[in-house]
């Protein structure tokens, strides 16, 4: 059973959870959290009415870098779209996203195939499938339409994951693509971030999705 093979050696990952009472303390726009083990990736992940507010202010509302991870408003916060995009600064002292280029080394990606993503009554733990660079396009400029003037999200077709795909894999700067391949049947989450005037992404395929009440209690 997957769980109980993550459990067995990310234990911690299961049982030490981000407690959200605090976290929404500090601020209530804080809907989910990211971890990827044995990195500097350790964050709350945030949603603003305002479109990519926390791409120029922090946790505490300050104007400045490193900003927040953060999901756009054509995102749900349920994370269950086909694919959800978090994005975050790469700041140069590998804060925020800034070590994501490390997915590019095939031995780091050996040794760090999973990110676990927290919400208050779940752990979602997902699989790298795909790291790549791409325009810096929006991901889901196709599913955008004009409205009294204004650039708004449609909806979602079902079809945006294989769009994705397709999209990544037509980059010649593509480091990595699972076999196989993410198809519509799944949901995937993508880590963005800006380098070299372009998107560096990492996507993860979700493998798991526990209740937090049905995580075994930790070894003795």
């Amino acid at each position: 059973m997957l769980l109980a093979a993550l459990m067995e050696e990310y234990e911690a990952n299961f049982t030490i959870l981000p407690d959200f009472n605090i976290l929404h303390g500090e601020n209530e726009d804080v809907f989910s959290y990211i971890a990827i083990p044995d990195t500097i990736i350790d964050y709350p992940i945030l949603a603003s009415e305002e479109e990519d507010y926390y791409l120029k202010y922090n946790i505490d509302h300050t104007k400045g870098y490193p900003g927040c991870l953060y999901i756009q408003n054509c995102n749900s916060r349920d994370m269950n779209d086909p694919f959800t995009i978090i994005y975050g600064h790469n700041m140069k002292n590998g804060t925020m996203f800034g070590s994501l280029k490390n997915f590019k080394d095939e031995d780091f990606r050996n040794t760090h195939p999973y990110f676990f993503i927290y919400m208050e009554d779940r752990v979602m733990v997902y699989e790298v499938v795909i790291v790549s660079h791409t325009e810096s396009e929006h991901l889901l400029s196709e599913d955008y339409v004009k409205k009294d003037g204004k650039w708004v999200f449609d909806k979602f077709d079902g079809h945006e994951t294989a769009r994705l795909v397709a999209r990544l894999h037509g980059e010649d700067d593509k480091a990595y693509f699972a076999s196989p391949e993410p198809t519509d049947e799944d949901t995937l989450l993508v880590l963005s971030t800006c380098g070299d005037g372009r998107r560096f992404v990492v996507v993860g395929k979700r493998v798991l999705s526990v209740p937090i009440d049905k995580i075994p209690a930790p070894k003795e």
